[in-house]
């Protein structure tokens, strides 16, 4: 679907994509890791698009907003797998429901799509009226010149 519109953003020289995942994606989901990779997999080919739109004043964004009310997090339709507390893990979160409405990710879509925005390659969690720009980073690291089992040594006692 996107290289169909990206052809017109082309012709067009501008454009808007919008990627929608899941929370799931950035912060993981204990017993559904292939959702969680499949919704991961998406954010990391939203950041693909950045370099290409770019040129074309156009953007490439992704929005993970959070579900709630689910198959995949209703109680009596969970899988065997899944915790045993999740009917607990669910009543926690139920006070927040309110708040995780469409209308909430509707406001970010409008504005990420919109010609103000000027923000491309972010990724965005929409949670309970929330929005938040999801970081991923890499931190300086360390590089020592030492023998192997010194490195490894010293890498745990700096990084762990």
């Amino acid at each position: 679907m996107t290289q169909p519109a990206y052809r017109h953003m082309q012709a067009a020289a501008y454009g808007r994509i919008i990627f929608t995942s899941s929370n799931v994606g950035a912060f993981g989901l204990p017993w559904q890791t292939n959702y969680a990779a499949a919704k991961a997999g998406l954010l990391g080919y939203a950041m693909w698009w950045r370099p290409r739109v770019l040129p074309m004043a156009s953007a490439a964004n992704a929005i993970l907003p959070q579900a709630l009310n689910t198959s995949m997090q209703n109680p009596s339709g969970r899988p065997p797998y899944a915790p045993k507390d999740l009917e607990e893990m669910a009543a926690v979160i139920a006070p927040f429901a309110r708040f995780m409405t469409v209308e909430n990710v509707a406001a970010l879509v409008v504005y990420l799509a919109s010609r103000e925005c000027d923000l491309s390659g972010q990724v965005f969690s929409v949670d309970s009226g929330h929005v938040a720009r999801v970081f991923v980073g890499v931190t300086p690291g360390c590089l020592r010149r030492t023998r192997h089992v010194r490195l490894r040594r010293t890498w745990l006692r700096t990084w762990m």
